[in-house]
């Protein structure tokens, strides 16, 4: 019932078998009823399936730019393509939107070496909420330097420059498959996974 976990994925891990205890955790909202001992396989497939599912789930993306001419068409254009957006158009209603409800990502149109650019940017990385949210910059160089040492090369060099709206879709799905793919899920197969016995 609570807003902030009642769409996470869960499912059940257990020992009982029957049909009424299954039934039970399906209606509780799991995704899936495993009876141990299981092999391990049917708990990837599970979280495999999780996955799939989370990747068709609307995404929330935030749009930073001051410049509505183009974050307008961009956040009508990804609503369209089934994502949920929300335009930020200072460095401050962008904090105070994270804090509220924290995006898959974030459009970064503020060029960094603005002050406003770089303090969000600062706050973001700086804020153990919002550190790890992907980054997808709306323009082709970052400056200056301090602002570099804060991103992270494999999450935040994304550029789209000129802009161009299939590309900035593009990079959305490229950078939440790998959100989804290396941060979300790190699943290590074992051969079988058995009950421990008390």
């Amino acid at each position: 019932s609570d807003e902030k976990t009642k769409d996470i994925p869960f499912f059940f891990i257990s020992a009982k078998a029957s049909s009424l205890d299954q039934e039970r955790g399906r209606k509780l909202g799991a995704t899936d009823y495993l009876v141990k001992p299981f092999k391990a396989n049917l708990l990837v497939n599970s979280l495999k399936t999780i996955c799939r599912n989370k990747q068709s789930v609307s995404r929330k993306i935030f749009i930073f730019s001051k410049d509505s001419r183009y974050s307008n068409p961009i956040s009508l254009f990804l609503e369209e393509n089934g994502y949920k957006t929300q335009i930020c158009l200072s460095e401050a209603l962008l904090i105070e939107s994270i804090q509220m409800n924290v995006p898959d990502l974030i459009l970064f149109g503020f060029n960094l070496d603005d002050t406003e650019g770089f303090t969000a940017l600062r706050k973001i990385k700086g804020n153990s909420t919002s550190k790890n949210i992907p980054l997808i910059f709306l323009n082709d160089k970052i400056n200056p330097t301090p602002a570099k040492k804060m991103l992270d090369i494999e999450k935040d060099y994304n550029f789209v420059r000129p802009l161009n709206l299939e590309e900035i879709l593009r990079k959305i799905k490229s950078s939440l498959l790998k959100e989804d793919t290396h941060d979300s899920w790190q699943i290590k197969t074992t051969t079988s996974i058995r009950t421990v016995n008390n």
